[in-house]
């Protein structure tokens, strides 16, 4: 048992000081969207973690006493076991098929309160996936994970939950009690219709006026102030309110420059509030304590479920943490920097930027919600994995079988597997990340090509699926959903095996073409090393990766120029003669010799006999 809590206590301190690399959450109440649903997004990021999408079959008259064991979801460390209920539902990701969904991200907390705890059976990841078991409801939801944790124990750090469903959208903060205790504190607050809110890594929830709100708008555990109290975190006789986020979650530097600044940036690109960007740009940078930011905003447009796929691509393009105008660009702009996201320098310490996009993300979600259709058809799932700058979002549903490219088992995180999805992803964006200025746009615009396609499809596809369901309905199908389920997972697994074909013609286009330092062009006929008996065609190509001007852009040869003076520059006289030199100096090409003689038509492509073959090498 000891061995057991000194495993947790590291695992726990371990989240602590990597939680930088973790999660976002955008959050979009049915009053703030288009169409009235409930949108959500997620993503997990961590380098550490392989993107896969699990389905967690629903059951039916469970026995009394039967238990249900719980491993860790980070570590695998096997926690113990709890009592199973008699019906779960069916859950595809983080959505049941009541179109609850539930996620969140790490904000880890003071640290006395992540030591480990002696017999806690409830993680982070564990308790999210029981509960999606278990309830339909977010308020459902809260009272199933807030007696877990009273029951079993809570073996994390601190989180900030995102508990929605079609109605409604709250966020819940929730903190261990550390070494010699059992259980968690906890908050919950629902997001006022017509407002987003969001979360990344940072406790959020501020002073909530606890004598008169209700459990409509708020609900805590007992003891979150008293606990507190007890702990000496928090002194009502100061006359401070009492802030779940400033109590158990303190700001700083790294909380605000890496966590809140991801919240800032959604938060000034969507919101009604008259300068906000300006107002909380010096708190986001972590220069300043306060003002904080508020939990919510109102918006001043109606969000879309594209929208939300476009946030998550967020990389403060137009903020002051902007990253492609300085040096750590490299020659292309790249809008990420490796990591580590701190670095030091002589005696001072850096940072690298943290967005809400991010080449360490493993998988991601957008939720979407409806409540005016039923739920075999109500509730999307869009999932994707990798990047989700550069991953398509494909839609799932209630019930549906994850294909192949999907699956647990194809590929991992050590076994690079071609018929993995996730696999297909990372090798497209890696090959963007050094040539992002160039390669970022193209596929950009072949993400774009394909959800534009499936969104465009997609009220034929759910049409379909409603007449089946009410067909179902009609006949006094036992199952009314099967029906339904079964049309709509065909058509994921149709969307899953398109991205997969197009992903892996796409990664070889961008690695034939764009490779070595140069644009690898087309083929012209004639121009090659004597057909099949010489080795074939040879390419023509352009230098600097064929942006145009045949080099690196003006911005990185500045930096170049300003860094080492005089010392590449050319000394050369004869720019004619220069030039010819250069042509040989850049690697094996066309014989200038026999180019115009190409040009003319006589080495025209075919079959060629020896003499032909010689006239044109000679």
């Amino acid at each position: 048992m000891a061995l057991r809590t000194a495993l947790l206590a590291f695992a726990c301190l371990a989240a602590v000081l990597f939680r930088v690399d973790a999660c976002t959450n955008l959050i979009v109440t049915p009053g703030a969207s288009a169409d009235g649903s409930t949108i959500y997004s997620y993503s997990a990021d961590s380098a550490a973690l392989y993107g896969t999408l699990d389905r967690t079959p629903g059951r039916k008259n469970i026995p009394g006493g039967t238990m249900k064991k719980i491993w860790d979801w980070d570590s695998g460390l096997y926690l113990g076991q709890i009592e199973e209920v008699g019906e779960t539902f069916d859950v595809i990701g983080n959505m049941n098929e009541h179109q609850l969904t539930i996620g969140e991200t790490t904000f880890g907390g003071v640290e006395e309160l992540c030591q480990g705890q002696k017999g806690a059976v409830m993680d982070y990841g564990s308790l999210i996936w029981t509960t999606l078991q278990r309830a339909k409801t977010v308020p459902e939801a809260i009272s199933v994970m807030a007696d877990l944790v009273a029951r079993y124990g809570y073996a994390s750090e601190g989180e900030s939950f995102t508990l929605t469903d079609p109605r409604e959208a709250w966020v819940m903060e929730l903190i261990g009690k550390g070494q010699g205790e059992k259980g968690a504190v906890w908050m919950a607050v629902k997001i006022p219709d017509g407002h987003v809110a969001a979360h990344a890594n940072q406790a959020r929830i501020p002073h909530v006026d606890m004598t008169t709100a209700d459990d409509s708008v708020a609900r805590w555990a007992p003891d979150v102030v008293d606990f507190a109290v007890k702990k000496k975190l928090y002194d009502p006789s100061k006359g401070v309110p009492f802030s779940f986020s400033d109590v158990y979650d303190p700001i700083t530097f790294s909380g605000a420059r890496n966590g809140e600044a991801r919240v800032w940036s959604f938060f000034s690109k969507v919101t009604s509030i008259p300068n906000f960007e300006a107002t909380y740009e010096a708190y986001a940078l972590g220069s300043q304590a306060s003002p904080r930011m508020p939990l919510h905003v109102p918006v001043k447009k109606k969000l879309t479920v594209h929208d939300i796929m476009m946030h998550m691509r967020d990389h403060y393009e137009d903020t002051a943490l902007n990253m492609t105008s300085d040096v750590g660009a490299g020659p292309w702009a790249a809008k990420f920097r490796d990591r580590p996201l701190t670095w030091k320098y002589g005696k001072e310490n850096y940072v690298n930027e943290r967005s809400i996009g991010t080449q360490q993300t493993a998988w991601h979600f957008v939720a979407n919600m409806r409540q005016w259709l039923p739920d075999p058809v109500g509730g999307v799932f869009w999932f994707g994995v990798d990047d989700a700058t550069f991953s398509v979002h494909i839609p799932f549903y209630a019930r549906a079988a994850v294909p192949k490219a999907l699956r647990t088992g194809t590929g991992g995180i050590l076994d690079l597997d071609l018929d993995s999805l996730f696999w297909l992803n990372d090798m497209v964006a890696n090959k963007v990340y050094s040539k992002w200025e160039i390669l970022a746009p193209i596929v950009a615009a072949r993400v774009w090509e394909l959800e534009k396609e499936f969104l465009a499809r997609q009220p034929e596809v759910e049409a379909q699926a409603l007449a089946l369901w009410k067909q179902s309905q009609l006949q006094g199908a036992s199952d009314p959903g099967a029906s339904a389920s079964k049309h709509l997972s065909k058509h994921s697994a149709e969307l899953t095996k398109n991205v997969q074909k197009k992903w892996l013609q796409l990664w070889k286009h961008l690695h034939v073409t764009f490779r070595d330092g140069v644009k690898v062009l087309g083929t012209t006929p004639g121009h090659d090393h004597g057909g099949k008996e010489r080795g074939g065609p040879v390419a023509d190509m352009e230098d600097g990766s064929g942006v145009g001007n045949g080099e690196w852009r003006d911005a990185w040869k500045k930096e170049i120029v300003d860094q080492a003076g005089d010392h590449f520059r050319g000394h050369g006289g004869d720019h004619v003669a220069e030039t010819a030199k250069s042509h040989v100096m850049e690697g094996k090409g066309r014989n200038a010799a026999t180019t115009v003689r190409v040009a003319g038509g006589r080495g025209a492509e075919g079959n060629r006999d020896s003499a032909t073959i010689l006239e044109i090498v000679s």
